[in-house]
């Protein structure tokens, strides 16, 4: 189990980084029948982690096995399971290591792993039954990999507090092995639910979710609960009214709700749950706010996270550093009069004022997909926004002898967590209700080298010099028009203005040339 920050919310369950949840399993090498912790419970106390294409298997004890996840679909070893209701469903052989290591676990001669494919056979559509509920249950069909029914399962924290208090030892939300946790509502007011909304996710509920042995598995330990606890309790007020619901669920009882996607995106933890109405639930979101996710193909990409908003920056004086305040004009003018021999003076952009500066996109043949537009700005170089990434700085400064920091480059927006160099591809930039339009690579001059701290510039004409050894443009057109001044960083535009903050979200759109390398690419 992995407690994450953020997923992506994709119809077959959430997908964090290279983690997609209960995309393995368990099984006997024999019948196919699955194992869980209802069966063998130390399987709770086994962590599991994905890193650069490895699966990484630990045993409490730390002695551990690696997979290589390319390798097992390469081997395309295809095995199938049995899971709940004898219902199959295919998947690929991790191979004979990790077969082994769970062998001696779970102490069976011959336990495999597999892992769930695109494209294989399973008969395990979930298929949703009108006796599921007392009121209207939506007609849908949903798959999932190798969860036990639906791809999304909610609880709530306000329930789980009922349920301790009734309890002499306290649980916590592990034992239900919820996908996402809702605070600040009602206890069991998830029963009501049809739609769950967060950000532009929209969930839809279809089934109370019915509980077994495995709550009584002690996440920490791999131990079941004697007295059967918490699964004794909750039945005693926590069954299904009787009639159609009670014809269904028999003595299993009801905590949380089983749900599937009906608008798929990123989902992320901290944001409020802002209203609570019998038969439609609306989880507003005000700390990230809305985006739209169109599988458009050729031209524009999804919507894919990237990252998150590190720093903002606002130059009030060209060319000074940032975040100086002007208050009066006489008191800069007589400022830079000390600084600077001669006549030097300090003017303000007044809207109206004659200008013929602007960032002005003509087509050319290395940027296609980029609208023609202008964009007007004061005294900036080129464009309003220059955008900067901290993987790209870190990656430069592996290169050189002395680092530098980020304000060398004077961004207006520092984004984190994406991959160096990332934003080369990216065609929009969505923050919050900002969307921007990238334009450009924004190239480097001398001003580079100079020291923000002290003013002075750097004798060996450094990052400039390195910047020119590997991030000058690709040989042809874009050449010929960038020439010696390397890339680093992106000039934007805006498409919808508004307010972003630190910490957001960071959203593009690929350009369609970089958009099969990303895992959401649909052909």
């Amino acid at each position: 189990m992995n407690n994450v920050f953020s997923f992506y919310c994709h119809p077959l369950g959430p997908i964090s980084g290279e983690h997609f949840d209960r995309y393995f399993v368990v099984v006997d090498g024999k019948s196919g029948r699955f194992y869980t912790a209802r069966q063998k419970p130390v399987m709770v106390t086994i962590e599991c982690k994905i890193n650069d294409g490895i699966l990484t298997v630990r045993r409490k004890d730390g002695t551990k096995v690696t997979v290589d996840i390319e390798k097992v679909r390469k081997d395309n070893i295809v095995r199938t399971a049995l899971l709940h209701s004898n219902l199959r469903t295919d998947g690929l052989d991790c191979g004979e290591e990790v077969s082994k290591f769970f062998s001696e676990i779970l102490d069976e001669t011959d336990v495999r792993l597999l892992m769930y494919s695109k494209g294989l056979f399973t008969e395990r559509t979930c298929i949703t039954h009108p006796d599921w509920w007392n009121n209207n249950v939506p007609k849908r069909k949903d798959d999932c990999a190798y969860a036990d029914l639906a791809p999304y399962m909610i609880t709530t924290q306000g329930s789980l507090e009922d349920l301790n208090s009734k309890l002499e030892y306290e649980v916590s939300s592990l034992n239900f092995r919820p996908v996402i946790v809702v605070d600040h509502c009602t206890a069991w007011d998830e029963d009501k639910w049809i739609d769950v909304q967060i950000g532009d996710v929209k969930l839809q509920c279809f089934k109370p979710c019915t509980r077994c042995v495995l709550t009584t598995v002690n996440p920490e330990t791999g131990t079941k609960d004697g007295g059967m606890q918490p699964l004794k309790k909750l039945r005693e007020f926590r069954l299904a009214p009787e009639g159609a619901m009670r014809k269904q669920f028999k003595d299993s009882p009801i905590f949380g709700v089983n749900a599937g996607v009906d608008r798929p995106v990123r989902s992320h933890s901290r944001w409020t749950n802002s209203s609570c109405a019998l038969q439609e639930v609306r989880v507003l979101i005000y700390l990230a706010a809305r985006y739209a996710i169109k599988l458009i193909r050729h031209r524009q990409s999804p919507l894919i996270p990237v990252g998150i908003v590190k720093g903002l920056y606002v130059y009030p004086i060209t060319l000074c550093r940032e975040n100086l305040q002007i208050f009066l004009l006489s008191i800069f003018t007589q400022l830079f009069l000390e600084r600077v021999r001669g006549d030097t003076r300090l003017l303000m952009h007044r809207k109206g004022l004659y200008s013929n500066r602007g960032c002005v996109i003509e087509r050319k043949e290395w940027n296609s997909e980029i609208p023609l537009r202008v964009d007007k700005t004061p005294f900036a170089d080129d464009a309003p926004y220059m955008i900067n990434t901290q993987s790209s700085l870190d990656e430069l400064n592996t290169r050189l002898e002395n680092k530098v920091e980020i304000q060398r480059f004077r961004p207006i927006i520092f984004i984190d967590k994406c991959a160096a160099f990332d934003e080369d591809n990216w065609l929009t930039i969505h923050i919050g209700d900002v969307v921007f339009q990238s334009l450009q690579p924004c190239l480097r001059c001398v001003m580079t080298t100079i020291d923000p701290s002290d003013g002075k510039m750097n004798t060996s004409v450094e990052p400039l010099k390195t910047l020119r050894g590997f991030r000058l443009a690709p040989e042809g057109p874009m050449r010929n028009g960038c020439k010696d001044n390397p890339m680093f960083g992106i000039d934007a535009g805006i498409i919808r203005p508004g307010y972003i903050h630190t910490g957001q979200t960071v959203y593009v759109r690929y350009k369609s040339s970089f958009l099969k390398n990303t895992p959401f690419y649909s052909a």
